[in-house]
């Protein structure tokens, strides 16, 4: 079995969602992409959870962080193993 640092699965909160749909969705409106919204989002998640795993490079566990990628900000938790995107916001945050 991979470890979550290998191989991150990323849940998306309901909450997430909407704020996404409400707040940012041309971001994917504008990506030019033939995936569904929930499908590029969970991608486009995916890839800033990793670049969260890459910063730390593993020394501590996430638990609850946030990372901008694009002029959206992501923020996850992580529970029981499972990481999740609880929200999601347009802006720039420097803080991880």
């Amino acid at each position: 079995m991979e470890s979550t640092f290998n191989n991150p699965r990323i849940n998306i909160s309901v909450h997430a969602m909407d704020r996404f749909s409400l707040r940012a969705s041309t971001k994917w409106s504008d990506s030019g992409t033939d995936l569904g919204i929930m499908t590029w989002l969970k991608g486009e998640a995916m890839k800033a959870y990793c670049e969260i795993l890459k910063i730390i490079k593993g020394n501590i566990k996430v638990d609850s962080c946030r990372i901008s990628r694009g002029g959206v900000t992501y923020v996850f938790c992580s529970k029981y193993d499972r990481i999740t995107l609880v929200t999601v916001y347009l802006g720039e945050s420097d803080k991880y």
